[in-house]
């Protein structure tokens, strides 16, 4: 996972540049094909939770999570942003991070479901217990983890469904999946559901 005291000195430089590479190549492909779709304009607000499905140092396979969504949709451009708050449930331990995605709905659409792709930036936050006995929590070294918290950033990287009916005009649940490719890797799958404020 790496996010921790990386023993190469390339290996911390590469990653990074391999991200932006990626994010870079996505953009351009969404901002290529995006004219042909529409995004709902306005601003939508709602809640999720769901679970983080890695295991690793920082973080526990089937940890819950739960969160805050925000939605922005304008007029002159097919893209969505959405910033996320998700809090992850992980014992002994602090992980929570904060997300900042371009989504896209996929021009696939069937009666009242939307796919949508996106990517963007995602800031994990971590803080481990403190300790000077026994093995630390990282493995790094024989005495107090030198790096109990911090913040890192990757990539996200996410897909997803949301329900549109007309029936329910002013309701937009959805469920979704993102990586975060990075010095932490996440793994999330979420549901919830949004609140229409303003627009359509």
């Amino acid at each position: 996972m790496g996010a921790c005291g990386e023993s190469g000195e390339s290996e911390p430089l590469m990653r990074p540049i391999q991200q932006m590479l990626a994010l870079v190549l996505v953009v351009g492909f969404v901002v290529a094909v995006a004219p042909a779709v529409r995004a709902d304009t306005g601003v939508q607000l709602g809640a999720r939770g769901g679970i983080q499905l890695l295991h690793g140092e920082l973080r526990q396979g089937g940890a819950p999570s739960v969160g805050a969504e925000a939605r922005f949709g304008f007029a002159l451009s097919p893209l969505v942003v959405a910033l996320t708050f998700d809090h992850f449930f992980v014992r002994d331990r602090t992980l929570f991070q904060i997300g900042a995605n371009a989504l896209y709905d996929l021009p696939i659409a069937h009666a009242f479901l939307y796919p949508y792709a996106g990517v963007g930036l995602g800031m994990t936050r971590f803080a481990l217990p403190e300790s000077t006995d026994g093995p630390p929590m990282m493995g790094q070294g024989a005495q107090a983890t030198s790096d109990s918290n911090g913040t890192r950033f990757g990539l996200n990287l996410a897909a997803g469904v949301r329900l549109d009916h007309v029936d329910v005009p002013l309701v937009r649940p959805f469920a979704q999946v993102t990586a975060t490719v990075g010095p932490i890797d996440l793994v999330t799958v979420v549901g919830g559901v949004l609140f229409e404020l303003d627009g359509r």
